[in-house]
C-alpha cells in the first residue's frame, strides 16, 4: 500500500517513516509537516492508499482533513491526546494510535487496514495483504506470513508454533487464544486445545482425526468437535432426495 504521513512533529514523521520502511507491504510516497500542504499532495497524488494523520495541527486539524479525503483512502490517526479518539472514529478512521507509537502497535493497525481493504476488494485478492506479522523471538524483528501459506498452528504453553506449506516453521510468544482471536473469520478453525487448522488445507475427516495436506493427521478434541463439525457441515454437499 502507498502511504503518506501528515504530522507537524518531525520526530513523529521520522518514526513512522522508519516503521513503513521496515514493512515490506508498505511504500512511503511522501510526507509533510503542514496540514494544508499535506492534504493537497495527497489529493493530487492519486495513488495514496493510506494516510497516517496527526490530529492536533494548526490551520487544519486531522479530523477536518479526514472529512475531505476520498473514501478510498484509509486513515490511521496518530496523536498524543486520547481525548480525540471518539471524534476520530466518527470520521471512519481505521485506527487510532497514541504517541509514542510502538512498532507492534503500528503493525496491528496496518493489518487492520489491510484486512478491511482486502474485504472491500475480494474480487482482486492480494495475498500479501492477507497476512499477519509475528515476532519470531528476536528483539526488533517481525516476520510477515501469508495466511494461505499456513497449514496449522500448534500450541506450546505460552508459545505457538506456526507450520507453513513451504516447510518453514515459526515460533512466537502468543497463546492459542490470542492467535485464535487474530484469525477470526479468516478461514481458520480450532479443532483441539493444541491445534488450529487452515480450513482450506483439509483433505479428509475420518472419525476424530482431520487429515490435512502433506499427509498430516491431527486429532479433534472433544470440546471442539461439535462446533468443528457444524462449520464443516455448512460446506458439505448433501442430497435432498429421499432414499
Amino acid at each position: 500500500m502507498n502511504c503518506f504521513i501528515i504530522d507537524d512533529e518531525p520526530y513523529s514523521i521520522d518514526t513512522l517513516s522508519s516503521y513503513i520502511q521496515e514493512t515490506s507491504s508498505l511504500t512511503l510516497v511522501g510526507s509533510s509537516s503542514s496540514a494544508v500542504d499535506g492534504m493537497s499532495k495527497v489529493l493530487n497524488a492519486g495513488d495514496v492508499d493510506l494516510v497516517f494523520l496527526d490530529v492536533d495541527m494548526p490551520t487544519l486539524s486531522g479530523i477536518e482533513i479526514a472529512k475531505l479525503l476520498p473514501q478510498n483512502i484509509s486513515v490511521i490517526f496518530c496523536t498524543a491526546h486520547a481525548r480525540y479518539a471518539v471524534k476520530a472514529f466518527d470520521v471512519q478512521a481505521q485506527d487510532f494510535l497514541l504517541k509514542p507509537v510502538s512498532f507492534p502497535r503500528f503493525l496491528q493497525a496496518v493489518n487492520k487496514v489491510m484486512a478491511s481493504r482486502h474485504n472491500v476488494h475480494q474480487g482482486n485478492i492480494d495475498f500479501q495483504a492477507d497476512a499477519l506479522f509475528i515476532n519470531p523471538g528476536v528483539k526488533g524483528k517481525f516476520v510477515q506470513i501469508t495466511l494461505h501459506n499456513i497449514l496449522y498452528i500448534e500450541g506450546l504453553k505460552n508459545y505457538v508454533l506456526i507450520h507453513t506449506n513451504d516447510g518453514k516453521n515459526f515460533i512466537t510468544y502468543l497463546t492459542m487464544s490470542e492467535i485464535q482471536r487474530s484469525l477470526t473469520d479468516k478461514g481458520f478453525l480450532r479443532i483441539h486445545k493444541s491445534y488450529i487448522i487452515n480450513k482450506s488445507k483439509i483433505v479428509a475427516i475420518e472419525g476424530n482425526t482431520v487429515k490435512i495436506e502433506h499427509d498430516i493427521d491431527l486429532p479433534i478434541g472433544t470440546t471442539y468437535r461439535e462446533f468443528f463439525l457444524q462449520e464443516i457441515t455448512k460446506f458439505t454437499l448433501q442430497s435432498k432426495r429421499k432414499n
